[in-house]
């Protein structure tokens, strides 16, 4: 699906293995704190 939608960035949710996201895709990868924001 990332390969088909080709976004620049990746927030990994729902996961307590987002830093594994790193090892898995090459795009910018945005991992946030609980309640932290992040503008779009």
């Amino acid at each position: 699906m990332v390969e088909a939608i080709k976004p620049r960035n990746i927030v990994p949710i729902h996961t307590f293995e987002g830093a594994k996201y790193k090892d898995i895709f090459t795009e910018h990868i945005v991992e946030l704190k609980d309640g932290e924001i992040r503008d779009i």
